[in-house]
C-alpha cells in the first residue's frame, strides 16, 4: 500500500472507506473502468499502473495470458486490448463481476473465472502470467481482505509458487518496499524459483516498486513435471 495512503487511512479510516464505498470511474489510456465498492482500486496504487505500463510494451497478440487476482480488470483488459487471449482470475465474486462489467464496457472479450489462485484452472498452457499480489501477512477474513492480506507466514506465496510448478509461462510479478521482500524471496527459492528484478521505480512516499520475472532455478527445472503442458483447462 502507498505509505502516504497508509498514513491517511490510519487516522481517517472513515474518509477513505467512504470514497471506496461508492462506484468510481477510472480511466487508463483508452480503457474506461468503473471500480465497484469492495474491489481493489488500481488508480490509488502505483504497483497497478507500473505493471500495466510494462504489459503495454509486450508483444501479446495471440498469446494466452492469465491475470491472477484481477480486481477490476485493468491488467487483463490491457492485455486483451493488445490482442491477447485473456483469462482473469479472482477469489472475490465482486471482483469477478466488476471485471466482466469493465470488459463489456470496453467491448473486449475475456474469460473471467472465480478461483482461489489456480484452483479452478491449470496454468499449464499460459504464455504469460501477471500477478499483483496481496502481501500483508495477516489472515484474510472477508472477500475484500484477499486483495490485501497474504495470510500468516505468507501462505499466499507458498501456495502460489507451488501451483506455478506446472507452467512454462513467462511470469511477471510486482512488489514494493512495503512488503517483506526477504521472506517472499526465501519462499520462492524453497519452491525452486528465483525472483529476477527487471525494473524498479521509486515513488514519492512509497519507496521502490519492483517488477520481477519469476524464473526456475536448476533445482526447480529438475523437479518440474511436464505431463500437463497443454492449453488451459478447467478442473
Amino acid at each position: 500500500m502507498n505509505r502516504l495512503l497508509h498514513k491517511i487511512i490510519s487516522p481517517l479510516p472513515g474518509l477513505v472507506r467512504w470514497y471506496l464505498s461508492k462506484p468510481r470511474n477510472y480511466h487508463f489510456g483508452q480503457l474506461r473502468l468503473v471500480i465497484q465498492p469492495g474491489v481493489f482500486h488500481p488508480g490509488l496504487f502505483f504497483s497497478s499502473t507500473f505493471l500495466t505500463e510494462y504489459i503495454q510494451t509486450l508483444p501479446l497478440q495471440g498469446k494466452c495470458v492469465v491475470e491472477v487476482g484481477c480486481g477490476a480488470g485493468l491488467l487483463a483488459l490491457t492485455a486483451a486490448h493488445q490482442g491477447a487471449q485473456v483469462i482473469a482470475l479472482d477469489i472475490s465474486p465482486q471482483a469477478v463481476a466488476n471485471t466482466r462489467l469493465n470488459a463489456n464496457q470496453n467491448n473486449l472479450t475475456i474469460q473471467v473465472v472465480q478461483s482461489d489462485l489456480f484452483h479452478a484452472l491449470s496454468p499449464a498452457g499460459a504464455d504469460w502470467i501477471f500477478i499483483n499480489p496481496p502481501y500483508y501477512p495477516k489472515t484474510p477474513v472477508t472477500d475484500q481482505d484477499h486483495a490485501w492480506y497474504c495470510g500468516e507466514n505468507h501462505l499466499y506465496f507458498r501456495r502460489l509458487f507451488q501451483q506455478l510448478q506446472d507452467t512454462h509461462a513467462q511470469i511477471i510479478m510486482v512488489l514494493s518496499d512495503v512488503c517483506d521482500l526477504a521472506s517472499i524471496n526465501q519462499i520462492s527459492h524453497e519452491a525452486g524459483f528465483e525472483l529476477k528484478e527487471i525494473q524498479r521505480k521509486r515513488v514519492w512516499a512509497d519507496g521502490y516498486n519492483y517488477l520481477y520475472r519469476i524464473i526456475r532455478t536448476e533445482s526447480g527445472l529438475t523437479a518440474t513435471s511436464t505431463h500437463n503442458a497443454g492449453r488451459f483447462y478447467s478442473s
